[in-house]
């Protein structure tokens, strides 16, 4: 099977002859043990809090993410992209080339609902968030022989291409604090040609803003893109539930003030909606999100 190798339905989950990880069953689902890695459940993700001046804020270097849009490997089944999804997270995590320069991540599932929300796409399977110490590691994690040998082939199992074909690196803006939820309404964002950048940053913070109600709320604007990604931005809005997310994204303020603030400044022809629930996360932000947790467990436990 090539650089990498798992065993099915379980069993254990190599690259380059180490060991990875171990899929077993459990009730209800498979569970994925990793190594000598913590147990990623066991540590708190780190909150971010909006405690500095808007002067110190103008000059402070800029957080850098990146966002995959990705489709799945379409060999692959829904549930088995799923579970695929964090085999992958896995190895990836286990890369000292790559490992210490990410300080969050969040893998977001295409939910298929459009009750959700009437927009939202079905053509693409999940939203992936890498947050990094720094800009030079957006260059440098697809350099490493690691990545070019053991992990983008293992990107193609998983992927429907590897993964920095469909990868947005973006500068992230906290329009409203607040932890990561289990729930996450996502658009992907292209300016109105109408509107100049600094403008369609400035009134896409203060809508999403405006909207969030006290939930998290992100605007991450794009500074490199690729080819059939033509993307300017890419927003969070962090939810407990699908009801939730429903309620708001039906409500007036949703639907008319929001919406209609966004459409003066957005080519709306070409946004990407996406509803989406928390597969797993690093650090996790419950027991469901870590990573070596049962899969079929994580999604009816958020459901």
């Amino acid at each position: 099977m090539g650089v990498t190798d798992r065993d099915e339905p379980h069993g254990a989950f190599r690259a380059g002859g180490r060991v990875l990880a171990t899929v077993l069953p459990v009730d209800g689902g498979l569970e994925i043990l990793y190594g000598p890695e913590p147990r990623e459940h066991d540590r708190d993700p780190v909150e971010e809090e909006d405690t500095m001046s808007p002067e110190a804020s103008a000059t402070a270097e800029p957080v850098i993410k990146l966002a995959y849009l990705a489709r799945r490997n379409p060999a692959l089944t829904v549930e088995e992209f799923a579970l695929r999804w964090r085999q992958h997270s896995l190895l990836a995590g286990s890369m000292p080339s790559i490992r210490p320069g990410v300080v969050q991540t969040a893998h977001c599932l295409n939910h298929y609902d459009r009750t959700l929300f009437a927009r939202a796409t079905l053509e693409y399977d999940g939203v992936n968030f890498l947050t990094l110490t720094s800009a030079d590691i957006a260059l440098s994690m697809w350099q490493s022989d690691e990545a070019l040998e053991l992990l983008q082939p293992d990107e193609l199992a998983t992927f429907s291409t590897y993964a920095r074909h469909f990868t947005l690196t973006t500068h992230e803006h906290l329009a409203s604090p607040g932890p990561m939820r289990h729930h996450n309404l996502i658009f992907f964002l292209k300016r109105d040609h109408r509107t100049s950048p600094a403008d369609f940053t400035a009134t896409l913070v203060e809508a999403q803003a405006e909207v969030a109600g006290g939930r998290r709320a992100v605007v991450n604007v794009v500074v490199d893109r690729q080819p059939g990604y033509n993307f300017d931005a890419v927003t969070e809005l962090w939810f407990d539930s699908p009801d939730e997310l429903r309620d708001v994204a039906g409500s007036p303020v949703f639907a008319d003030t929001y919406l209609g603030r966004r459409a003066e400044i957005c080519d709306e022809m070409r946004t990407v909606a996406m509803t989406t629930r928390l597969s797993h996360a690093r650090p996790a932000i419950s027991e469901q999100t870590a990573v070596d947790r049962p899969v079929r467990a994580t999604a009816t436990a958020m459901g």
